[in-house]
């Protein structure tokens, strides 16, 4: 199941690029999304995360995406 709709997610590559961004961007507010896409409550809850970062999203506040199963 793929996520369907526009959405406004950061997807970082491993935790040294969460941290170069959270460091060049000190003045925003990230909600980062740790997920394994294997697991079926990560997928199900992909459509979710991606309406709210379509919603939300502002300058200062952004939303990012890490999977951990790489």
């Amino acid at each position: 199941m793929g996520v369907q709709g526009p959405e406004l997610i950061t997807y970082f590559r491993g935790p040294q690029t969460l941290d170069e961004e959270l460091a060049r961007h000190k003045q925003t507010t990230w909600l980062v999304c740790l997920y394994a896409a294997w697991h079926p409550a990560c997928v199900n809850f992909a459509p979710v995360f991606a309406e709210l970062s379509a919603s939300y999203s502002l300058d200062n506040l952004k939303f990012g995406k890490l999977d951990v199963g790489r």
